[in-house]
């Protein structure tokens, strides 16, 4: 009973009586929720993976999972898995449509690193690994941009892509952290293979998720939402 009780409790997030109070913003805030709440982003981490499954779905999991994340740290509480899978049904379509500018950039990027190492001249290499990289790294961030867009605003898809490259903009220092934290998990995993490729059924998506909604969620909410309300 009480390893029974214990497990609950993790999943559940009972496991606060320490907290004074909940981190208001930042990063502080997405610490609080893996910290406090790891067994419900082990849960939805394993959903992710296994409707991430048909490969075609990826799009969909991803906008449900970043829903999932977006209430969790917008609200702290009445986060289920019934968001996610809401997300999920609603999103098959439009995610693909609009993650396709994204998932573009990507391919391009990683056909011309891999390129790269055909060239003889050395700076050939070199021009052609950089631009590589660039399409890599903006195919990451407006990607990133507009799933967690499509997940926290009911817009047409071309608004949702328009919206993500303004933000971009405006908002670099939030997409310079959403980045970093792309980065940082595929940087681990290509460091620690193959011993990383147990890292996606560890939490790892769920968390890399968390912060880059806890990076790019509040500059959405001060630039589009908050103004809305207050019309």
């Amino acid at each position: 009973m009480r390893i029974s009780k214990t497990v609950t409790d993790w999943y559940l997030g009972n496991n606060r009586e320490s907290v004074k109070e909940t981190p208001k913003t930042g990063f502080k805030r997405v610490f609080y929720f893996i910290w406090n709440y790891s067994g419900k982003l082990f849960a939805v981490n394993l959903v992710f993976v296994l409707c991430c499954i048909p490969v075609i779905t990826i799009p969909a999991a991803l906008c449900g999972l970043n829903r999932y994340l977006i209430k969790m740290y917008k609200d702290g509480y009445g986060f289920e898995l019934g968001d996610f899978f809401r997300e999920f049904r609603s999103q098959i379509i439009k995610s693909i449509k609009v993650g396709m500018p994204s998932f573009v950039l990507c391919f391009y990027g990683g056909y011309l690193l891999l390129m790269s190492g055909g060239f003889q001249n050395g700076e050939q290499s070199f021009f052609v690994s950089t631009v590589a990289l660039a399409c890599l790294a903006f195919g990451a961030l407006l990607g990133s941009f507009c799933f967690v867009l499509l997940a926290a605003l009911d817009l047409p898809g071309r608004h949702i892509i328009k919206n993500a490259l303004i933000l971009i903009v405006c908002e670099w220092k939030s997409g310079f952290c959403a980045l970093m934290s792309v980065l940082l998990l595929w940087g681990m995993f290509w460091l620690f293979f193959p011993v990383s490729i147990v890292f996606p059924l560890l939490g790892c998506f769920a968390v890399t998720q968390l912060f880059v909604c806890g990076s790019i969620f509040p500059a959405i909410y001060r630039r589009i939402i908050e103004p809305y309300e207050n019309l």
